[in-house]
């Protein structure tokens, strides 16, 4: 199956028990498949941050389920923008060491290719990449 990454935000709105059965229903989901595909954000704002890396049919789910549950809620499906490497600063603190830079280097690894890499330098120049795409790109050699 095809792994995505999605951005999601989870208000507590209006309703606290709302906002609870949102993070039951999310728990729930996550560890009946295992959490090696979730990280939340590394943010100061005092929001529920978070984003899956996971089978794009899955997440699919986890939005329904929030969505017949009236989870306030936003959410973004950023993958293409990860694969061109066009981020913001959040992502960035929140991808940039431990485990879930290593979740983020094996998703990159499963869909970027060295000769996409290195198109990317031909063009670009070294400096063109980003951390992570140098980090897949010193793997590879």
């Amino acid at each position: 199956m095809a792994k995505s990454i999605y951005y999601f935000n989870i208000t507590e709105g209006e309703v606290p028990a709302t906002y609870n059965l949102a993070l039951k229903i999310f728990i729930k989901m996550i560890y009946s498949e295992g959490a090696d595909h979730l990280a939340f954000a590394d943010c100061p704002s005092d929001v529920d941050v978070f984003y899956v890396i996971w089978e794009h049919a899955k997440t699919k789910d986890l939005i329904a389920k929030f969505k017949a549950n009236n989870i306030q809620m936003s959410y973004k499906n950023i993958t293409n923008s990860v694969l061109k490497g066009q981020y913001d600063s959040e992502f960035a603190r929140t991808f940039n060491e431990g485990p879930n830079r290593e979740k983020l280097i094996n998703f990159l690894s499963e869909h970027i290719t060295v000769d996409d890499l290195l198109d990317k330098v031909h063009v670009m120049g070294i400096n063109g990449l980003t951390p992570y795409e140098k980090e897949l790109l010193s793997l590879a050699i």
